[in-house]
């Protein structure tokens, strides 16, 4: 195995990590926000929103979390699996 392999890999479940962790983070403020119907989180800490519409938010919100998951999770390898058939790793 070449060291680009190696580095490819060290980073791809560094970043695999990082987007669980994230998801998992995401998910808990969501669901917070989803029973209180409260969200103050990130921008929404200087201005808090209130009602359905911050039910709507947290939702767009585990959404926006499943989707960056996703895609660190298949986009990725793909990419590395192209460059090995290309030959440019």
């Amino acid at each position: 195995m070449y060291k680009v392999h190696i580095m490819f890999l060290v980073c791809y479940i560094i970043a695999l990590i990082a987007a669980y962790f994230m998801k998992i983070y995401i998910y808990k403020i969501a669901t917070k926000a989803i029973i209180n119907k409260k969200l103050s989180t990130g921008i929404f800490a200087l201005f808090p929103v209130e009602g359905e519409k911050a039910v709507e938010l947290a939702k767009g919100y585990i959404n926006a979390a499943k989707i960056v998951f996703w895609f660190v999770v298949i986009f990725f390898p793909f990419l590395f699996v192209i460059s090995i058939i290309q030959g440019s790793i």
